[in-house]
């Protein structure tokens, strides 16, 4: 997983890269843009978003991948489970009946 830090393409180039669309786009359709328009922000904002939604997608797939991996499912895990519970009831049962034996036998 990535840190937001890490970000190949900084903030600020991708508000020069915004202002140099804005510029094209003035001279291909010759209007006037105002210059304290915040366009260029919404355009930076959404290639951020685009770029943290793909890291997303990314970690999640890299999350899902892992837990196929590393971990198992609930039907594997019942045999083990099973076997677990039963030598613990095995050793509890022979634990209070040997208990129950020497208090019975009186010392």
């Amino acid at each position: 997983m990535q840190k937001d830090d890490d970000n190949d393409i900084r903030y600020h180039d991708l508000l020069k890269i915004a202002r140099k669309r804005r510029r094209i786009r003035k001279l291909l359709l010759n209007t006037s843009v105002r210059d304290d328009d915040d366009e260029p922000h919404s355009e930076v904002q959404y290639i951020l978003m685009s770029n943290k939604l793909e890291r997303m997608k990314s970690d999640i797939k890299e999350i899902r991948d892992t837990l196929k991996k590393g971990y198992l499912t609930r039907d594997q895990f019942m045999p083990v489970k099973l076997t677990v519970y039963g030598m613990s009831a095995a050793i509890v049962i022979s634990v209070v009946s040997a208990l129950v034996w020497y208090v019975l036998k009186g010392h």
